[in-house]
């Protein structure tokens, strides 16, 4: 298995032999995989889905609904095939279509890998649609897969999240599909199922989630939805991303800030000052970026700017910075917004 392969790297020995065994009858097709149950291992069952999850290019199998029988230290599963070996061959030709067109372009960034990451996530959340009728289709296993993401252009996060990692695959960057719970709530329950990634850029771990970075403003008619994407969700720490993401499995640590999007773009404001900066700089494109840390920076603001953080107002700051920049400026746009509290995160896009 290549370095791509992160469940693979976790596993002891024998989980590893039955891994391989799973991945060589997955790719010939096989009807029936016998695994033996060597001491020590882990459920064969678990074994199965981590395959999948390090190898988004299974999406010819049903991973819902897999069938074994157990006889003496011998399981043997039985896949359902979503489609035949040459129906396989055939869509794989035609997202090879779709992929080939971004991995040639992802390539003139490749003495940035900062720079590859962000144009992989932006033709991700740029073409693919979130699929909501996915779950009342007989076809939901497509929104699951890569099918969805590279053929049908519409996807759940769990085919959103094999899509990215397909792509960073491609070109070298390490990544990880992570399977656990997201709510902006913080109300982690099998209700609140969800799918990420993290990437590996520079040495460094990082939570990025294409699937929340996907935003729907409604339009000024007042009904049609604007579609727009955003970066709250790119290149997170740890600590960020438990605000409303919790992994299932162990996974790596993430605690560097240096490839964030809003570091290492310049839009991360320690005080009332560098909001005024950051706003003034992106004052004449089509839309604003920012982000504050609402708890560590309130000290560094004074007055009445410091009030509203601490009064959990970090929002009507921003937009104070906002009409005091227009203000200054002689300028009157007016803007859609959309403020994450938990990350402190702001995106406005003029009207």
């Amino acid at each position: 298995m290549d370095r791509q392969s992160y469940y693979y790297q976790q596993m002891n020995e024998n989980e590893q032999l039955a891994y391989r065994i799973i991945c060589d009858g997955l790719h010939c097709h096989q009807s029936a995989i016998r695994v033996l149950l060597y001491p020590g291992m882990k459920s064969v069952s678990d074994i199965y889905y981590k395959v999948l999850y390090d190898h988004p290019v299974f999406f010819y199998v049903n991973q819902y609904n897999v069938s074994h029988s157990h006889q003496n230290c011998e399981w043997t599963l039985y896949p359902e095939y979503l489609y035949s070996g040459n129906e396989a061959k055939t869509m794989i030709a035609e997202m090879h279509n779709t992929v080939d067109k971004v991995l040639y372009k992802a390539l003139e960034y490749r003495e940035d890998p900062f720079k590859m990451e962000m144009f992989l996530h932006n033709s991700v959340v740029k073409s693919v649609a979130y699929d909501y009728e996915s779950l009342k289709s007989k076809n939901y296993h497509r929104a699951h897969s890569i099918v969805g993401a590279f053929l049908d252009k519409k996807a759940v996060c769990e085919g959103i999240a094999k899509a990215f990692k397909l792509l960073c695959d491609s070109v070298g960057l390490p990544c990880i599909v992570v399977v656990g719970y997201a709510d902006n709530k913080g109300e982690f329950t099998e209700n609140t199922l969800h799918a990420w990634n993290l990437v590996k850029v520079c040495g460094q771990w990082y939570h990025v989630d294409p699937t929340w970075d996907v935003m729907d403003l409604t339009g000024s008619d007042g009904v049609h939805k604007e579609r727009h994407f955003k970066f709250d969700y790119f290149n997170l720490t740890t600590a960020d991303i438990s605000v409303d993401h919790r992994p299932k499995d162990v996974i790596p640590s993430c605690t560097a800030h240096k490839d964030n999007y809003f570091y290492r773009t310049g839009k991360y404001a320690e005080d009332y000052e560098d909001m005024r900066r950051i706003i003034d700089q992106q004052i004449d494109s089509d839309r604003i970026r920012i982000r504050i840390d609402c708890q560590k920076r309130a000290a560094g603001l004074k007055g009445l700017k410091q009030k509203y953080l601490l009064s959990g107002d970090p929002k009507k700051l921003i937009l104070d910075a906002l009409q005091e920049v227009q203000r200054n400026r002689k300028l009157f746009y007016r803007y859609s917004y959309y403020f994450n509290e938990r990350l402190g995160t702001m995106n406005l896009y003029k009207m």
